[in-house]
């Protein structure tokens, strides 16, 4: 969490609790444990060399800001001058500075490899949209290595919007190379089609409530690129892979549907609506037991038709294997699907 801090868990050493400036900032002071416990946050930190001690939270599920449930238990009177606010943390991953209030704001150090793949993959002078950008996790990889023209930025925790505008201008990105859009994305993104050439969906256990937002945003004809995230059972890994696909294709053919509707006619074309993703997807981090972080790349748009010999035929094939995988879906959809009534995600508000 930075240098000079240490965090320990949960359920550890929850007896050893007072409060005191200096000395421990957890639990009520008038406890008759205040007086040893005074002493032993500062010994703690002596024998660890370290200045700041947390106490791990987590996130609840319920928790649509993702706010963080950690804890500052001490902070040293010699550490000058005093961080403000005192949960100040600075993290620094490919070059980049990420400084947030770890007692208000999330972070994850598992995501750091998936934040310079997302970053390499930018190419220089793209316009990106980053759904989900909490204090800048895939915005500021975007801009400074990708080089990105502009990022579009949406977040609805107004805290880490702090430490978004913070995080941009610590590393000196232009002002006009973002737009930062506050509030709920599927409501703050509904004036936007067909704009941007990379879409990032780092939400997580899913971001399957922003997919047709994703979809309508990225440019038409041409298509682009969506980066969705979620949590899936390794043993699902496969069929959540290829119900996503579906998924997102119904969506972008769905986007073909009306452009074509409001240009009156349809164009000469060698491709229709559809998704297809990279394959194999990315594991980004493991999550908990069975249940991992991963990331899949679909290109949206209008996805080729094979057009030597019989097209037609081919065509009718791949319709014919789309509805198949349909039907499967339907059937069996993977348990972390948000339509599924036995699945394992239950949030309304991810929907």
């Amino acid at each position: 969490m930075g240098e000079g801090t240490i965090v320990i868990g949960e359920r550890c050493l929850r007896g050893v609790e007072g409060k005191g400036c200096g000395e421990n900032v957890e639990g009520p002071s008038s406890s008759s444990s205040s007086s040893s416990s005074s002493s032993f946050w500062p010994h703690l930190a002596r024998a660890y060399g370290c200045s700041r001690i947390f106490r791990r939270g987590i996130v609840p599920p319920s928790s649509s800001h993702r706010v963080t449930g950690h804890t500052l238990l001490y902070l040293s009177p010699s550490l000058l001058p005093p961080p403000s606010p005192p949960g100040l943390v600075t993290i620094v991953e490919h070059g980049i500075a990420q400084s947030y209030d770890a007692e208000r704001v999330m972070f994850s150090r598992g995501n750091v490899g998936e934040k310079g793949r997302f970053g390499g993959m930018v190419r220089e002078g793209e316009e990106v949209l980053d759904m989900y950008a909490g204090i800048g996790y895939y915005t500021l990889p975007a801009l400074v290595i990708g080089k990105a023209k502009m990022v579009c930025c949406c977040e609805w925790n107004p805290e880490a919007v702090k430490w978004l505008r913070v995080n941009l201008r610590g590393n000196g990105v232009d002002p006009d190379r973002y737009e930062i859009r506050e509030g709920d994305c599927r409501v703050s993104l509904r004036d936007v089609r067909g704009r941007f050439d990379r879409v990032s969906l780092g939400l997580i256990p899913s971001s399957e409530g922003g997919w047709g937002t994703a979809v309508r945003a990225v440019r038409y004809p041409q298509g682009g690129w969506i980066h969705v995230h979620a949590n899936v059972r390794e043993g699902e890994v496969r069929k959540w892979t290829d119900w996503m696909e579906v998924v997102v294709g119904d969506f972008a053919r769905g986007v073909q549907q009306a452009e074509e509707e409001k240009e009156g006619e349809k164009r000469g074309r060698k491709g229709r609506g559809g998704a297809r993703v990279n394959r194999p997807i990315q594991k980004v981090k493991s999550f908990a037991p069975r249940v991992g972080h991963y990331v899949a790349d679909v290109f949206v748009g209008e996805v080729a038709v094979a057009v030597a010999g019989a097209a037609g035929e081919e065509e009718e094939e791949e319709e014919e294997e789309v509805e198949r995988r349909r039907r499967i879906i339907r059937e069996d959809p993977p348990t972390c699907a948000l339509g599924n009534g036995e699945g394992a995600i239950k949030e309304g508000w991810m929907r």
